[in-house]
Order: structure tokens, then C-alpha cells, then sequence
């Protein structure tokens, strides 16, 4: 069985299938934002997309999906199909948005940077209809391959930061390890799509 999860549809580079690599052109997609009616029918694709992790809770999607900025979903067959793509983005609705969520179905990873413009389109487009549209979006690509897709997308690495997560209070001992260490921008990067990018419009500004 394909596995149609996100890092593995970032590492694909295009939707090939079949024998001997015979490439094979899915329906063209179309999108949609997404609702809390919605959410099991996300956490039943993102289950698929991400099989190495736990399915999400029906009831927790819906919350997220309510206290979101945007959700978009990518629907196969000329929206008559299953979800193929997520996006979910949350904001302070005046500084900053931030994509929470990424997740393609493999035959699809071609389309990762049209989603990804997707909802860049519909965080600019709920801005405007807010009367204050966040200055700038933000993403977090871990790897060099979903950078890659983000690049195509018209993000770029902000080298003023990097992504730190919090797991919890350190001891002692931790802290003082910490104090020799150096700062490293090789993990997962900080992207900002620029204001005024030719793909993303004015998106970010």
C-alpha cells in the first residue's frame, strides 16, 4: 500500500506510481476551507498521511479547527473525492501566522507548494476581511527536502532565528550543559514567506 504521508510525499519530488515508475497523473485537486464538520474526516487523512504517529482526537480537531486562523483541505477529484491535503494555520491575527499543520497523500506531493499558496492566499484574504492581516507567516521545514517545498512556495530561511520547544524545567546540571553550547541553525528552520513574493502576492505584508 502507498504510504501518502507528508515527508514521504516531500521526498518523492512528484506523484509516480505503478510498475517500473510509469508516472501517474492524479485528478486535478481542488480546495476548500476546512470546518469543524470536518474533523473526523481529517484525523481519518491524517492518520494515513503520518502513520507513525497517534490518530488525533475527533473532538480535540474540532477545537482546533475552530480556534484556527485558516484550515484549508485539498480534495481529490474535482472536490468530489477524499481529502488529499491539509493546511492549518493559526495566528495572533496582526503580527504573525504560523502553519501548524502540513500533510499531503503521496500521489500528490507535486501539489505541496500550490497548498502551500493556498493558504498563504487564505490567511491574506481572512486578514483583509478582519481589517488587520498578519505581517508575516511563518513555518517550520525540517529537513532539507520540505524546505526545499517550502522555497518553491516563496518562503525563505530567517536567519535570525531558530526553533526551540519547550518540554519542560531543566536541572541544574542541564543548565550548565547549556551554557557551553553554541547556537546551530541546522535543524528545522525558521521560514517567513517575503512580503510581496511574485507567488505568494502580498501575502506577508
Amino acid at each position: 500500500r502507498a504510504r501518502p504521508r507528508a515527508a514521504a510525499a516531500a521526498r518523492s519530488g512528484g506523484p509516480w506510481g505503478g510498475a517500473q515508475g510509469v508516472r501517474r497523473e492524479p485528478a486535478q485537486p481542488t480546495y476548500e476551507r476546512a470546518g469543524v464538520e470536518d474533523a473526523a474526516e481529517v484525523c481519518d487523512f491524517l492518520a494515513e498521511a503520518m502513520p507513525r504517529s497517534a490518530r488525533r482526537d475527533d473532538e480535540r480537531m474540532r477545537r482546533a479547527l475552530a480556534a484556527s486562523y485558516v484550515s484549508v483541505v485539498m480534495r481529490a477529484d474535482g472536490g468530489r473525492g477524499a481529502i488529499v491535503g491539509f493546511a492549518r494555520a493559526v495566528s495572533d491575527g496582526a503580527f504573525v501566522a504560523a502553519l501548524a499543520d502540513l500533510a499531503l497523500a503521496e500521489p500528490y506531493a507535486a501539489y505541496a507548494p500550490a497548498l502551500l499558496e493556498r493558504i498563504a492566499a487564505e490567511i491574506k484574504r481572512e486578514g483583509i476581511s478582519r481589517g488587520a492581516k498578519p505581517t508575516s507567516i511563518a513555518a517550520f521545514p525540517a529537513g532539507t527536502a520540505e524546505r526545499t517545498i517550502f522555497w518553491r512556495a516563496g518562503f525563505r530561511v530567517d536567519m535570525q532565528h531558530t526553533v526551540m520547544r519547550y518540554v519542560g524545567g531543566a536541572s541544574d546540571g542541564e543548565v550548565e550543559a547549556a551554557d557551553h553550547l553554541r547556537g546551530s541553525k541546522t535543524g528545522s528552520g525558521y521560514a517567513v514567506l517575503p512580503a510581496g513574493d511574485a507567488r505568494g502576492g502580498d501575502a506577508a505584508s
